[in-house]
């Protein structure tokens, strides 16, 4: 099994190298683990930092937002026959240790995206009321029309099977992680 673990980045060139040195080497039942930073127009030395760690870089000269970031990624999954894609954030919202946790039951065949949660223990400390409250009622919206529970829809933390790559088609610019729910919901 080879797993990608991508890292969408804009202007994260102070923190990049610690983010990309943490990420685990290797994990049970995955053979190779290379790491990509999309570099979303970066005005800092986000890229050059990233290639030092020895992550894949791919930049795009202007600013294209998350949804046409996670594309670039989907495409150099396909391209180079990654099984695992996991999506985590740069800017050390996530532990990546925890990346054996979201990778697992898509090693077991018994999910094909896993979400991470970051109201586990409440509302995280950078996280306004309002943010939370929405998040929640767009949770609740998507629980609903999906037929399946879930607690956090718009978090960053994620991991693809090979299979859900295959299968996703997003349209957004800003956005993919409730598309990205929904268009695999909807196609079981």
């Amino acid at each position: 099994m080879k797993l990608l673990v991508y890292l969408p980045a804009l202007n994260e060139g102070k923190g990049i190298s610690k983010v990309i040195d943490s990420i685990p080497k290797s994990f049970k039942g995955v053979t190779d683990v290379d790491v990509l930073v999309v570099d979303d127009g970066s005005t800092d030395d986000t890229a050059v930092r990233a290639k030092e760690e020895g992550a894949y870089v791919v930049s795009h000269i202007a600013q294209k937002h998350v949804g046409m970031a996670f594309r670039t990624a989907i495409e150099f999954v396909r391209e180079g026959n990654y099984d695992i894609l996991v999506s985590i954030d740069a800017d050390r919202q996530f532990n990546p240790k925890e990346i054996g946790n979201v990778i697992d039951p898509i090693l077991k065949g018994s999910a094909d995206i896993v979400t991470g949660n970051r109201f586990k223990n409440g509302i995280p400390e950078n996280m306004s009321k309002l943010k939370y409250w929405g998040n929640g009622m767009m949770a609740r919206l998507i629980s609903f029309i999906s037929g399946q529970k879930f607690r956090d829809v718009s978090c960053g933390f994620r991991a693809y099977s090979r299979k859900a790559i295959e299968n996703l088609n997003l349209y957004g610019k800003f956005t993919y992680t409730q598309e990205s729910i929904l268009d695999m919901s909807f196609k079981g």
